[in-house]
Formats: structure tokens, sequence, C-alpha cells
């Protein structure tokens, strides 16, 4: 082998084991991480039944860290829970100041954080890295397999240490109005109007006594649930409510919230949510898929704005702004919103990868851009899973 030949082998045997070395060494770091963050994870996680198990010890809160629109639909959710979207849980005291409590009572409290399958509220989780701050494995569709079959809405009730209505729970006045009428419908007395109307009549302690005259329809899991209440409070109802001692309320008003919410799930989602359901979860009621080679023709088109909705990208577009409105602060988000509405008059492209990316972010993306800045369904297209192929597309067409 002449002296030639031997110096290029040299080198491709070295440039073969430096690639080996830095492939290992890459190798080792991904696997540590994932080690040290699935470590953490457990550190922070919390099954279902271990928060039972906590239940009495301390104050449990439960955080709904989703968008603001799955939780005030009262679709699949913890009654219990506070809504506070991720993006806005920076430090433990955010969560403190949200729920207005003291030091002390941040303190002995324990917040459990909850997502729609666990992994964001992990991430928060481990960022804050707080002995009061735990996330629920598997998130709320850890729940829905475990409560329910198929799609069926729920509200769970935990009954843990409060059970008074917020505005938060609803998308806007009207619908406490609307389900204010339809309790007095049922031939349930209620005085006035909104959140005040609400919680004044979960101090009713005849209210359980009305529900079996009028032979209101529950599910058997809330049936079961509702007579576990009843017979707890069962020898508070003949007392007046302002005579019970504290402990005696709050079993009034959790089994009277219980009453309540199942006539809300009976009734009101459909009646009222019917627009929501189409746009989030059925969708048939517009196409919205679009092919990649149409696409890729609308590239240079001054009639089409792209909008990539991806969450985890590998790559990004040149021609497309990312829109990111499950992981902005509330600042941010409402700024990059708001320049949307330069964009009116255009033909809108959402790029989604994932089901995540679909739902989460590009369907409710258009949701809201409707509802808020006045765009029509009929201008909204979205280019699932093929990203990669637009991305080729436009490498090879700079123009």
């Amino acid at each position: 082998m002449n002296e030639k030949k031997y110096l290029t082998l040299k080198k491709i045997i070295i440039g073969i084991t430096l690639a080996l070395s830095l492939s290992l060494v890459i190798f080792s770091y991904y696997y540590l991480f994932y080690a040290a963050y699935n470590t953490a994870g457990e550190k922070y996680g919390l099954t279902f039944e271990e928060v039972v198990q906590l239940w009495g010890e301390k104050p449990v809160y439960f955080i709904d860290a989703r968008e603001p629109e799955f939780f005030k639909n009262n679709y699949y959710r913890i009654r219990e829970a506070v809504n506070i979207r991720v993006t806005d849980i920076e430090r433990v005291a955010d969560i403190q100041e949200a729920l207005q409590l003291d030091e002390q009572e941040a303190a002995e409290a324990l917040f459990i954080l909850i997502c729609f399958e666990g992994a964001t509220t992990k991430f928060k989780a481990i960022d804050l890295s707080s002995p009061n701050i735990k996330f629920l494995k598997g998130g709320i569709e850890s729940l829905i397999s475990r409560f329910y079959e198929g799609s069926k809405p729920f509200i769970l009730s935990i009954s843990c240490h409060y059970s008074d209505f917020s505005k938060n729970e609803f998308i806007d006045k009207e619908v406490i109005n609307r389900f204010i009428d339809i309790i007095r419908s049922k031939g349930i007395q209620l005085e006035g109007r909104g959140i005040e109307a609400l919680n004044t009549l979960l101090k009713n302690t005849n209210l359980y006594d009305i529900w079996q005259e009028k032979n209101f329809y529950a599910d058997s899991e809330t049936e079961n649930l509702i007579s576990t209440l009843a017979y707890k409070s069962n020898h508070l109802r003949n007392k007046a409510f302002i005579e019970l001692a504290p402990d005696e309320r709050k079993k009034i008003k959790n089994l009277n919230r219980v009453l309540l919410d199942n006539i809300y799930l009976q009734e009101v989602p459909l009646k009222h949510f019917y627009i929501y359901q189409s746009f989030l979860y059925g969708i048939r009621e517009h196409e919205f898929s679009i092919n990649v080679e149409k696409a890729i023709q609308l590239l240079n088109s001054d009639k089409t704005k792209f909008i990539d909705t991806r969450s985890e990208p590998e790559f990004t577009f040149s021609f497309a702004g990312s829109f990111l409105l499950d992981s902005w602060p509330a600042d941010r988000y409402k700024i990059e919103f708001q320049n949307l509405i330069n964009f009116r008059d255009s033909n809108i492209i959402l790029i989604a990868e994932d089901r995540g990316d679909f739902f989460i972010r590009s369907m409710l993306l258009i949701q809201r851009m409707v509802r808020e800045l006045d765009f029509e369904v009929e201008q909204f297209s979205i280019l699932f899973g093929k990203s990669r192929e637009l991305k080729i597309a436009a490498n090879s067409n700079p123009n």
C-alpha cells in the first residue's frame, strides 16, 4: 500500500472514529437527560389514586392548566379545578396569587397541575421544583379512560374543600343566565341573576328534596355520588343554612353543587355548545383539510397566509410565522393575536403535524379568530402531517 492510500485510509478511520465518538456522546447526553427527566417526573407526578389518598391530609387545589375554552365549556374537567394557563405559571407565587392564598395557606396546600395527557404539566412541575406542586399523571385523558367510555362529557366531582360557582367556569354571562333560566324551568325557585344567584341556591337545604320530588335524571355514577352526599347531609337538611356549622354548610353545598352540575350537563351543552363541539371535535360542519399539492401551489400567493402551529418543529418556514397559543405568556399572546387582524382579507393555511397541533392549536386558533377578529370559517384550511413535504417544495422553489 503506497503512502497516499495509507493516509487516505487513515483519515477515513479517524473520521469514522470521531463520528462514532460524537454519536456516543450525543446518545449518552440524551439518555442521561431523559433518565433525569423521567426520574423527576416520578418525583413530581401523582396518579389519581395517589391524589385520593392525600385528601384530608392537606388542602388540595386542582389547577387546570389548559386553554380557557377547554375549561370554561365544562367538558372533561374536574369540577373543583381553577383554570390557570400553564404559560401563566412561572413561579409558585403565581398560583398563590390566583387563588388568593396567604403564605401560610400556600405552604400547607398541595397544587395538582392538570393538562390533557400530563406531558405539559410534567415539564412545568419539574421546572417549578416545589414539594407543593405535583402533576396528574396521564392528565384528563387518564380520567376519561378510567371513568367514562367513548367521548361522553363529564365533570368529575372530587368534592374537596370548596364548591362555590365561579365566573371562570362559564364562557360568558349569557351561558350563566341560560343556566339560571333552565333551573327555573325545572320548577326550582331562584331569585336574581348571575353567579351570586347560583351561589345563593347552593345554600338551599331543601334542594335535594326538590330534586327527588321532580324525579330528575342522573346517570348511575352521578346517582351514586348524589346518594352518598345526601346520606352524609341527611340530618342537616331540616335546618336553616345559617344555623349550620362551617363543616355542615360544606356538606350541603357539595351536595347541591353536584345536583346543579348534573342539570347543567344534561341541558346546557346540548343547546349552547354544539358550535364549539363541531369546531374542536366533530369538524364535520366544515372540511378544513387541504392536500399538500394544493398548499404548494399557494406558496407564492399574495392572498394566502401560512401560520405554523406546530409545538415542536424540527425546522422552521421562512414564509410562515409561528403561533403557539398554548406556549406564549399572556402578554405576548395578546400582541401576536391582534396582529393577525392584518390578514383578515387572506386565506389562512395552518400547518399542523400531530393531533395536539390539530385540535389544541389549529382548531382553537380558528375558533378565536372567527369569534374575536371576525374572520370567516371558509377562510381557513389545515395542512396536517405534511410539513416536511411542504419544506422540500419551498426549498426547491425559493421564489
